[in-house]
């Protein structure tokens, strides 16, 4: 008989030796590259997206584990990005950076899923943790739905 902790901690240890792919999306393309510069440096895998509309093709055809949008974007922002995930029911960790952010787009992105709101100029040290604790959460979170779904049939 297997052990469901054994076979939870077993998953966990696969999936903490998984790289970790993160889109960044962001329409000025000095701050988009040093956030995946530091990203590839903590060793993520990185993909970046300049509006809305390419990131959310990114996602469809590379599902990335983690999203890190700016909230002002042409074509497509990031609350409407994550409004479309919500929509087309792929939702996946995902963080908002910004300069500046009204108290009610703060509300709705947290509403709609985002993990938190990180306010320009970044922060390498409190990006590095907010990446780590999104990623760490979503993990925990898939792996006890897949423990409760095994445990179910």
């Amino acid at each position: 008989m297997i052990d469901p902790e054994m076979e939870l901690w077993g998953l966990l240890q696969q999936v903490s030796a998984m790289k970790y792919k993160v889109l960044v999306v962001d329409d000025y393309a000095p701050e988009r590259e040093a956030m995946a510069e530091l990203l590839d440096l903590w060793g993520y895998e990185v993909e970046t997206a300049e509006d809305g509309l390419e990131a959310l093709e990114k996602i469809f055809a590379s599902s990335p584990n983690l999203v890190l949008s700016e909230l002002s974007l042409p074509l497509m922002g990031g609350i409407e990005l994550l409004q479309e995930l919500k929509r087309r029911s792929r939702m996946m960790p995902f963080i908002i950076v910004t300069s500046e952010v009204a108290p009610s787009e703060r509300s709705e992105a947290l509403a709609l899923g985002a993990f938190a709101l990180l306010e320009k100029p970044i922060n390498p040290e409190q990006l590095k943790v907010e990446v780590e604790k999104c990623l760490q959460s979503w993990q925990r979170h898939s792996m006890e739905a897949s423990a409760g779904w095994r445990s179910v049939k």
